[in-house]
């Protein structure tokens, strides 16, 4: 529960973040909506989606089920490579002050 409620979260929170565009912040709502769904939109759903069936099907164990979850952990994987790209971003914005 507490992964699906973090990636619904984190989608919402997307929706809100600013980026930067030629060295500069970018937080117009539009702009920020049209650069998300450009860019981890589509696999953020698709991980929280993963996990929706998980835990809807999760009275019922079988194979199926469980390629499912190797692929939801497969996919949090690369979403581990965004997160160190988000934080190369703010380290690299913290040395330019």
């Amino acid at each position: 529960r507490a992964a699906t409620s973090f990636g619904s979260l984190d989608v919402v929170v997307n929706f809100n973040t600013g980026f930067f565009q030629g060295g500069i912040l970018e937080m117009s709502p539009l702009a920020v909506c049209r650069n998300y769904l450009k860019s981890w939109f589509l696999f953020d759903v698709a991980i929280v989606l993963l996990d929706v069936m998980i835990l809807v099907s999760s009275s019922t164990a079988n194979f199926s089920n469980m390629r499912a979850v190797r692929a939801v952990r497969v996919f949090r994987l690369v979403r581990l490579a965004k997160l160190t790209k988000v934080n190369q971003a703010i380290e690299d914005f913290c040395q330019a002050f």
